[in-house]
């Protein structure tokens, strides 16, 4: 029996981007899930890509608590799990590499994901997201294909 929803939407011509929840009918909880191909810039050799990588993560957290505090709507988050996974080993100048994002918010009341607010609260929380911490990245460039 499925009572999950997953709305697929197409914000970004460069990232895959989706939210939906578990449960549809009584959603306590609801994902946002974004993906795309990372390419570094110039040549990672000189840097360190495990500090980048985990400041990335940093300013994903950091910008959910700073939207979601800074917004007053119906859409209150409990807490929040941001699993990012852009593995550093095969990152090299030239080659893409998979990266994926999904991030849980735990709301304080039971909204339906049909509801209208939650869906604009979760998709100006995404753009904020993909503006703020990947379109500005001086490191890589994201696309929605490998080639």
């Amino acid at each position: 029996m499925k009572t999950g929803k997953e709305i697929k939407i197409n914000l970004f011509k460069n990232f895959t981007t989706l939210f939906g929840s578990v449960n549809n009918k009584e959603s306590k909880a609801v994902f946002i899930n974004f993906s795309a191909w990372a390419e570094p810039i110039d040549d990672v050799t000189e840097i360190n890509i495990s500090s980048v990588i985990r400041n990335m993560n940093k300013h994903i957290k950091q910008t959910i608590y700073d939207k979601i505090l800074s917004r007053e709507s119906e859409f209150m988050v409990d807490r929040t799990i941001v699993d990012f996974d852009l593995r550093k080993s095969g990152i090299k100048f030239g080659k893409r590499s998979f990266m994926n994002c999904e991030i849980t918010l735990y709301l304080k009341s039971e909204l339906t994901l049909t509801n209208p607010d939650i869906k604009d609260d979760l998709s100006i929380l995404l753009k904020h997201i993909i503006k703020t911490v990947f379109e500005s990245n001086p490191y890589f460039k994201f696309h929605k294909r490998k080639s």
